[in-house]
């Protein structure tokens, strides 16, 4: 599975009642939702996988695992393609 990184330059705000997150790369300012701002600050403690992200807010939440991959599964692509964050090399990925 892969590993994901926050992309450097990466910055979140809060914006009224919501989040707006900075993207370095794309140099875009974008409207996050609730989930997404949650995927970036766990991400803020360094590289991990979606089950390891998912593992760990609903710890927080106090949710069944499965219930929180569920609603971060459409976070992950939206996340990478606005550059907020990127895959990070493991190095299981070089294993021959």
């Amino acid at each position: 599975m892969s590993l994901y990184a926050l992309s450097s330059g990466c910055l979140v705000e809060v914006l009224g009642d919501g989040w707006v997150a900075y993207s370095a790369p794309s140099g875009e300012t974008l409207v996050l939702n609730t989930e997404a701002v949650a995927v970036l600050e766990t991400l803020s403690d360094g590289p991990q996988d979606e089950e390891d992200v998912a593992r760990a807010l609903a710890n927080q939440a106090d949710l069944p695992v499965a219930q929180v991959r569920e609603r971060l599964h459409g976070s992950w692509p939206q996340l990478l393609s606005a550059g907020l964050i990127s895959r990070a090399h493991d190095g299981a990925d070089n294993a021959a």
